[in-house]
């Protein structure tokens, strides 16, 4: 099973895997927290996200998933990137978090990923186009 770790500033992190508990209920090996003061520089964050990786590894790899491409979490996260071993996505919303939990045990690594970001995606919907076609 790939480890997964959701890194978001404020209490974004943990209040997406707490609402995935509620959905899902019990969740065998969570995905695992990290959640970003806002003025917390990169270099105390670095050892943070290294602890969490300990905490989250799996031979199978692990998936770092972010609230927003370019913000100090994805900056950190990306300086962990080792294709094959730890795998970034950007841009984290509650069905990208609910796919990776339902499919980490069944998809390498880097297949996770891209069925993750494909999630992500499918599901931003303009409510408008999709009910007055």
């Amino acid at each position: 099973m790939v480890g997964v770790i959701v890194i978001a500033h404020g209490g974004l992190a943990e209040t997406l895997i707490n609402t995935a508990r509620m959905i899902l209920g019990q969740i065998d090996s969570p995905p695992v927290s990290l959640d970003v003061d806002g003025t917390d520089p990169a270099d105390v964050i670095g050892p943070r996200l290294e602890e969490t990786l300990r905490r989250a590894a799996s031979p199978k790899g692990v998936l770092i998933m972010t609230d927003m491409f370019g913000g100090t979490p994805a900056n950190v996260a990306l300086s962990y990137l080792d294709p094959g071993k730890v795998e970034v996505v950007t841009g984290i919303n509650l069905p990208m978090l609910l796919k990776v939990i339902e499919e980490r045990g069944q998809y390498p690594l880097g297949e996770l990923a891209s069925r993750v970001q494909h999630a992500g995606r499918e599901n931003i919907m303009l409510a408008s186009a999709l009910l007055n076609p």
